[in-house]
């Protein structure tokens, strides 16, 4: 029952997004592409799904703390009328 579910997803999966980069070469892949791959007809990996988000979550959060100071000040700037 489990490889059925699994195998219905990855095809629902190519069926949504066909050619959405899957057949490209790995080094060419956008992130969530790669991501998706460790989806398959046996089940899904679920640690390295973790892990690869993780290590996606993780430019956008130092970013954001190094640019925290402007962030807050631009949002501050932009809340006063006149």
């Amino acid at each position: 029952m489990r490889g059925g579910v699994d195998l219905h997803l990855s095809h629902r999966l190519e069926r949504v997004h066909p050619g959405a980069g899957a057949d490209r070469p790995p080094d060419t892949q956008s992130l969530p592409v790669a991501a998706s791959l460790f989806i398959t007809d046996i089940g899904v990996d679920w640690g390295r799904v973790m892990a690869m988000g993780s290590l996606i979550a993780i430019p956008p959060l130092i970013f954001t703390f190094i640019a925290a100071r402007q962030i807050i000040t631009g949002l501050t700037a932009g809340a006063v009328k006149g």
